[in-house]
Parts: C-alpha cells; structure tokens; sequence
C-alpha cells in the first residue's frame, strides 16, 4: 500500500525537501534556528503589532494604525484603540465610572456637535449635585425699591433679581408701558371675533397718513390729547367691522374719540 502523502511539517506543504520540511522551511530552519513563524507562510493569521487587527498592510501595522505612526511618530495606545472600536459600534466608555454606554448616555461637547464629553450625563448630574452640596452658600436677603410703586421690600432668596413687591405691580407696570401693544392686540381679537380679515396696522402710520385729520368731521386732531379725551385720536373703521369690514390700513382712518363713538356702526365719513 503506498503511504500517506509527507507533508511539510511547518506550513502543511506536501512538498518534503529535508528533515520534513519543504525547501523553504528547511532554509528558514537552517539560517535562523527555529521554525517559521506562521504569519509568513499563512496571510490570513497576520495581524496588526499594535492593535490585533487582521491583515496589516505595511510595517506589520493596519491601515488606522499604520496612518497614525507616520503622522506622529509613536504607535496608538491602547485606551485610543478602544475608543474607536467602541466609536464603530455607538458607544463610549465614561471617564469617571468606567462603565460603557451608549452615545445617546454622553452630552455633545460645546465646540463640536458631532464630539461627546468624557462623562456620562448620569455622573455629570451626580457631581454637580455633590458640588452644590459642598460650595453652596446661602445669599442674604436685599431690600429692594420697588420699580413701580417705590415702596422698599425685602426680596426672596429664591429670586433676588425681584424688581417688584408684587404681582400686582407688575402686572401694573407692564400694562402702563405696553399700552400700543395692549390697543392693538384688543383691535385684531375683535375682528377675528367677527371673523373679519386681519393685517397688521401701525397706528402711527396711519395718523401720518391722514395728516391728524379726523376722517369723520375733516377737522384736526391734536396729537397731544390722550385717551380718553373726547378729541383724542383713534383708529376707526371705514367700513365698520359689523357690516363685514375688514381690519386693514386701506379700511381705517384717524378719528376723534367723539366722533368715532357717534358714528356707532354707520358707513359715514370722508373717502380716502
């Protein structure tokens, strides 16, 4: 019976040149004293020197490795290795509690949207409680003027920036100094109330417009008469809201107080 076949003992050759070894292994032997290591004659079991990776392309390095050491000049550590292998996979290892958790665990640093900060969000949260803890100090009470009614009130330690006594007063302060903006939003509420088409209108504009003439009884109006004298300036509806008017600059005019009431909602009035 013929005998089995003789194999290389090194690489698995079926070629036996010497000493069971295939001429390649036998001069590797001979020159060097030991057998040849396996990556020489297997491609498939060579790996990167520095993180372990299969088929490393120049200087027994893989390509992530090999690019790193020609920009720097050293090798990548190994914490450096594992953050981009824990990058390909969406996670990240925390700084302070060494767990490995998902991205989504981790805040966006401020400079970069795309980067995470080296702490969890839970041990984030956890020291800033401690440090509040530690470095609290409690703020003393301030006496406070009061921005509307002048009287002086000892502000809360919760809300220091207080600038009034009281909702009150500053409700009151607000209302005082947003009366343009309280006058119009009270205009467009009643006509979308009547369901009427509403624009926006600058009062000031349309006063300019009329040159103060009252578009009622064609005289002028003084501008320096306030609400609610009977010749001040208002805005009034040519075509008024309940006959289907429109909230629009081409469907008002400047009026007088007086004349704006005894109109009602007649269509009477000067044509623009």
């Amino acid at each position: 019976m013929p005998g089995k076949p003789k194999v290389c003992k090194v690489c698995g050759k079926s070629s036996i040149h010497a000493k069971g070894r295939c001429k390649t292994c036998y001069e590797w032997q001979r020159r060097h004293g030991n057998d040849r290591p396996e990556w020489r004659y297997n491609p498939k079991s060579r790996k990167c020197v520095v993180c372990g990776s299969p088929n490393p392309i120049a200087h027994k390095r893989c390509p992530a490795c090999y690019v790193y050491w020609k920009q720097s000049g050293r090798d990548r550590s190994k914490a450096l290795i594992e953050r981009t292998e824990l990058k390909k996979h969406g996670k990240k290892r925390c700084g302070r509690c060494g767990e490995v958790k998902s991205l989504s665990g981790f805040h966006h640093t401020i400079t970069d949207s795309k980067g995470y900060q080296s702490e969890c969000k839970d041990c984030q949260k956890e020291y800033g409680v401690q440090w509040r803890k530690e470095n609290y100090v409690p703020s003393k009470p301030q006496q406070i003027v009061c921005d509307f009614c002048g009287k002086v009130f000892t502000a809360s330690v919760a809300a220091p920036w207080s600038r009034f006594c009281s909702k009150y007063c500053s409700h009151r302060f607000w209302v005082e100094n947003n009366i343009e903006r309280r006058r119009e939003h009270k205009e467009n509420r009643r006509a979308r109330k009547m369901s009427a088409f509403v624009a926006p209108v600058d009062r000031q504009e349309i006063f300019e417009r009329d040159n103060w003439i009252c578009g009622i009884c064609g005289e002028p109006i003084d501008s320096q008469l306030e609400f609610p004298h009977p010749m001040s300036v208002t805005l009034d509806h040519i075509v008024p809201l309940a006959k289907n008017g429109t909230h629009e600059p081409e469907n008002v005019q400047a009026a007088h107080f007086k004349c704006n009431c005894s109109k009602g909602s007649k269509v009477v009035g000067l044509s623009l």
